[in-house]
């Protein structure tokens, strides 16, 4: 089980640089990946970001902002 949800994000990407400014402050630990085929294939997605909780994997930026509850302006 993890304390707080962990997003995984790649350095230099649009979205994810995107994510990281809407979500700080917020309970939700950053982790920094390059690419991995290896854990992309174990998490099932193709890119990143990947937000993942104990009860659900996100792979999209609006379910990832949705489920850490920051609206999209």
């Amino acid at each position: 089980m993890v304390d707080k949800p962990i997003l995984l994000i790649r350095k230099g990407d649009k979205d994810c640089e995107e994510i990281v400014k809407k979500v700080k402050g917020r309970d939700v630990e950053i982790v920094e990946v390059r690419d991995n085929p290896y854990l992309i294939m174990d998490i099932g997605t193709a890119h990143l970001p990947v937000l993942i909780t104990n009860y659900a994997i996100f792979t999209t930026k609006d379910t990832i902002l949705a489920y850490l509850g920051v609206e999209e302006k």
